[in-house]
């Protein structure tokens, strides 16, 4: 059973010596009997899958009166379809399976689907590698991202050209580049030249 350290106990007792004055929270805190434990409900959507040689994921079906079957049907054209109750067991009460066991559903709008693990394990590796690419300010996907940002604007663009920041996307572009080093192809911030080049890219506006 886990318990405050006890240098921490220690100095509790002797700035509060008076336990009748600790409030109901604080005596919980350091009472041995009160086990701590997460206040977790069931996953949504838990299941136990028969089937492995797929994976499965929860999409986003919405129904009723406004349906809206976008990601359903992008998912369906990438190579996911519906996995049944043969594929898989609910292990939760909002976890259902239609009457024929042809669809799983959690609640409304969550519909289970499957794929083959190349289809789905490559769709997140895909993810992955955007999001490291991202971490990357010189990266093809961070300035991608800036471009399509509402705040982008020619102050964002002439400050990457100043910075020399550019998306190299070829090995063509690379070698190009090391072809010809120069001040400016090879540019780091705080160099003696940066405030000369960003200050010729103001100018040039």
């Amino acid at each position: 059973m886990a318990t405050l350290p006890n240098h921490i106990t220690q100095k509790l007792r002797e700035d509060q010596p008076n336990r009748a004055t600790w409030s109901d929270d604080l005596i919980a805190l350091t009472d041995p009997k009160i086990e701590a434990r997460p206040l977790q409900l069931p996953q949504v959507g838990q299941i136990c899958p028969k089937n492995r040689e797929y994976d499965y994921y929860w999409v986003r079906l919405k129904r009723g009166s406004n349906p809206d079957h976008t990601r359903f049907n992008q998912l369906r054209a990438a190579g996911y379809t519906k996995a049944t109750i043969d594929d898989v067991d609910p292990l939760v009460n909002s976890v259902t399976a239609s009457a024929d066991g042809q669809e799983i559903t959690c609640g409304v709008d969550l519909i289970l689907m499957k794929a083959h693990p190349q289809v789905h394990r490559g769709a997140l590796k895909y993810h992955f590698q955007r999001a490291i690419g991202m971490t990357n300010p010189r990266g093809k996907e961070a300035i991608d991202a800036i471009m399509k940002s509402g705040a982008y604007s020619s102050q964002d663009e002439a400050a990457l050209r100043a910075s020399n920041t550019s998306a190299i996307t070829t090995d063509a572009e690379l070698d190009a580049r090391r072809a010809d080093p120069s001040a400016e192809n090879a540019l780091q911030v705080g160099s003696p030249k940066w405030e000369k080049i960003a200050s010729e890219a103001k100018q040039k506006k």
